[in-house]
C-alpha cells in the first residue's frame, strides 16, 4: 500500500514537473533555441519518471523487478536526458547527433538487453543487476566528468567575455546533484533501508532542478556564443607566442585605461578589442600573459580602483551612485567585486579610511 502511495504521489508531480518544464512560456527567438531544446529533454526525463511508476502500477512483476527497472529508467533519465539537458546550455555546438547517439541509445540499449534477460532468466537476475550497477555507475561517473569539464570552460569563457557575473553556478550544483542521485539509486539497491530516504529527497530535488531550468535567462550565454568567433565562427588568427603580439597592445590598453572608457556598463571582450584596434583573442593572449588577469577580472580591477578614488574623494555620493559611476550598476556585483579586489566592503572601505 506504501508503495502504491509513492507511485501515484511521483505519477503527479513527475508529470507536472515534465508538463510546467515543457509549457512554460519561452520567447521564440534564435537566442532561445538551445535552452528550449535542453528544457524539451529535461521534461522528457521527468516525464519519463512518471511513466515508470505508471507501469509499476499496471504491471504487477514490476515490482519483483523493481531493481532492473529502475537501472533501466535511471540510466536513460539521469546519465543520458538530464545529463544531455545540460550539455546543451553548457556547449550546444559540441552535442553532436553521434553524441548522443554513442552516450545515450547505446548504453540504454545494452542495459535494456540485459534487463530483459534478467526478465526472462529468472536465474541470472542477481548477476545482471550487479553488471547493470557496474555499467550505471561507470556511465554516470562519466557524463559527470563530461559536464563537469564542459561547466569549467564555459564558465572561463564567460570570466573572458564579460565584464559582469553571468551566474551559472546553479548548473555546478544540478551536475553534483545528478551524480548524487545516481549514486543514491545505486545505494538504495545495495541498502535497501536508505529507498525511503530516496523516495522523499527525488521529488524536492527535480523540483529545485525544474526551478531552476525555468527561471535561467540564456540570452547572454546565447549571445556570447553568437559573437565569439573562437567558438562558434571560423577562428580569429590565433597568436603562437608572445612575441607575435603586437607590439602597441599594450601602448593602445593604456590609453583606453586613460580615458576611463572602462566606466561604462555592459562592455564585453569583443567591444573593448575593437575599440582598441585589435581582436578579442590578441587582447586576451595580452590580458593572460601580460597582466595575469581574465578580462573581466582586468575591467573590475579598473572599476574599482576608480570607485575607491570616488569614495575618498571631497564630493560624498552614495554607493549605489559610486557603482553606476564606474559601469557597475548592480549594487550585489559592485560590493561582491569590491570585496573580492580590496577585501573588504565598499562600507567597510569609507568607513576605515575616511577616518584616517
Amino acid at each position: 500500500m506504501e508503495e502504491l502511495f509513492f507511485d501515484i504521489a511521483y505519477i503527479l508531480i513527475f508529470s507536472l514537473l515534465g508538463l510546467f518544464t515543457l509549457f512554460t512560456h519561452v520567447p521564440k527567438n534564435d537566442e532561445f533555441r538551445n535552452y528550449i531544446r535542453a528544457r524539451r529533454v529535461l521534461a522528457g526525463s521527468f516525464l519519463l519518471m512518471a511513466g515508470y511508476c505508471i507501469m509499476r502500477i499496471f504491471i504487477e512483476s514490476a515490482y519483483n523487478y523493481s531493481n532492473i527497472w529502475s537501472l533501466l529508467t535511471f540510466s536513460m533519465g539521469f546519465t543520458w536526458l538530464q545529463y544531455t539537458s545540460l550539455m546543451l546550455i553548457l556547449n550546444s555546438a559540441k552535442f553532436k547527433i553521434r553524441h548522443i547517439f554513442v552516450d545515450g541509445i547505446v548504453p540504454v540499449i545494452i542495459m535494456l538487453v540485459l534487463g530483459m534477460t534478467g526478465y526472462i532468466a529468472d536465474i541470472l537476475k542477481q548477476g545482471i543487476i550487479i553488471l547493470m550497477i557496474i555499467i550505471y555507475s561507470v556511465k554516470s561517473s562519466y557524463m559527470f566528468y563530461v559536464c563537469v569539464k564542459e561547466y569549467r570552460r564555459c564558465a572561463k569563457e564567460i570570466d573572458n567575455y564579460y565584464d559582469d557575473i553571468l551566474d551559472i553556478s546553479w548548473i555546478k550544483k544540478l551536475i553534483l546533484l545528478s551524480l548524487l542521485m545516481s549514486m543514491g539509486l545505486v545505494a538504495t539497491i545495495i541498502f535497501p533501508p536508505v529507498h525511503k530516504v530516496f523516495d522523499v529527497l527525488s521529488p524536492i530535488v527535480f523540483t529545485y532542478m525544474m526551478f531552476k531550468f525555468v527561471n535561467f535567462a540564456p540570452e547572454k550565454i546565447e549571445r556570447m556564443r553568437k559573437k565569439n568567433e573562437k567558438l562558434y565562427m571560423k577562428p580569429e588568427p590565433q597568436p603562437k607566442k608572445k612575441m607575435e603580439l603586437p607590439e602597441k597592445i599594450g601602448q593602445k590598453v593604456e590609453e583606453w585605461v586613460e580615458a576611463k572608457s572602462y566606466c561604462r556598463p555592459d562592455l564585453n571582450i569583443k567591444d573593448v578589442a575593437s575599440e582598441i584596434g585589435t581582436n578579442q583573442n590578441y587582447l586576451s593572449v595580452y590580458l593572460n600573459s601580460h597582466l595575469n588577469m581574465t578580462f573581466q577580472t582586468w575591467l573590475n580591477t579598473l572599476r574599482i580602483e576608480e570607485s575607491k578614488k570616488i569614495i575618498m574623494g571631497p564630493e560624498k555620493k552614495s554607493l549605489e551612485a559610486v557603482g553606476i559611476e564606474v559601469g557597475i550598476p548592480e549594487s550585489y556585483n559592485f560590493s561582491r567585486w569590491f570585496k573580492q579586489i580590496t577585501g573588504m566592503t565598499p562600507f567597510q572601505y569609507r568607513k576605515t579610511y575616511r577616518k584616517q
